[in-house]
């Protein structure tokens, strides 16, 4: 079976996202949590996949941004529709 334009979004941005958190063990794995807690989520409910989507497009722009050398992602609540998680960045001051 061929794969949606939105199943390829989703793999788009886990590739991303796990190349983005290479030098972070502990990132890369919260990357992993998340992408499997939301697995289960029917292929149909496209607007609960298109908020997810739109947060981890967030969290990516964040783990990219320039000066930015670590991200810290704490987890709030559970895998339910009204769980998420709050970001932290450290960044390198301009010199």
């Amino acid at each position: 079976m061929a794969l949606s334009g939105l199943q390829k979004e989703v793999l788009s941005l886990y590739r991303a996202l796990l190349r983005a958190s290479r030098s972070q063990p502990q990132l890369r794995q919260h990357v992993q949590g998340e992408f499997r807690d939301h697995k289960s989520i029917h292929r149909l409910d496209v607007e609960r996949i298109e908020y997810l989507l739109r947060k981890g497009r967030k969290q990516l722009d964040i783990m990219n941004m320039e000066g930015v050398r670590k991200v810290s992602f704490t987890r709030v609540g559970g895998a339910g529709a009204n769980s998420g998680s709050s970001t932290s960045a450290s960044t390198t001051s301009p010199q």
